[in-house]
């Protein structure tokens, strides 16, 4: 999250109130789990509206990562429904839940290559700078520009 910029508190106060909210419904209400699905899909509609709108995270694909977590956790709120009496045939319910979960798979495999990717960025870099400190890689030339006379 970039620390100068304004939406930083609120990103952290939206970021914090979601996840009581998120705990609350589940933990308070698991007789209803209608009231929860709700909560799930409109705390994750209302952060993935203001991540589009603010871009609060420093970087294009921590932002892009952020939408995918949140679009992940609103359809997650929508698997839901798979559990309550709205759906009542069960195997309806298991062939849904088939379809959803390699969904949610991609999703942290997504997450999971992101993170490689990222800690892999500065390894690699150091790796060229000591090849090229040993002469083993050529580093960049600066080239001189021609004098027009």
């Amino acid at each position: 999250m970039r620390p100068e910029s304004r939406v930083a508190p609120i990103m952290t106060t939206i970021f914090c109130a979601k996840r009581m909210l998120l705990g609350i419904s589940t933990i308070f209400l698991p007789t209803f789990p209608l009231v929860s699905a709700y909560v799930y899909i409109f705390a994750s509609i209302f952060q993935l509206g203001f991540n589009i709108t603010h871009k609060p995270l420093m970087s294009r694909g921590m932002n892009y990562m952020e939408n995918i977590n949140e679009i992940a956790i609103y359809l997650s709120g929508m698997t839901l429904f798979l559990f309550t009496d709205w759906i009542p045939d069960i195997e309806t319910r298991y062939t849904l839940g088939f379809i959803y979960t390699p969904g949610l798979l991609t999703a942290v495999t997504i997450n999971i290559g992101y993170v490689f990717y990222e800690m892999s960025q500065p390894l690699i870099a150091k790796i060229k700078r000591l090849l090229i400190k040993k002469g083993c890689l050529k580093g960049p030339t600066k080239q001189k520009p021609d004098n027009l006379e």
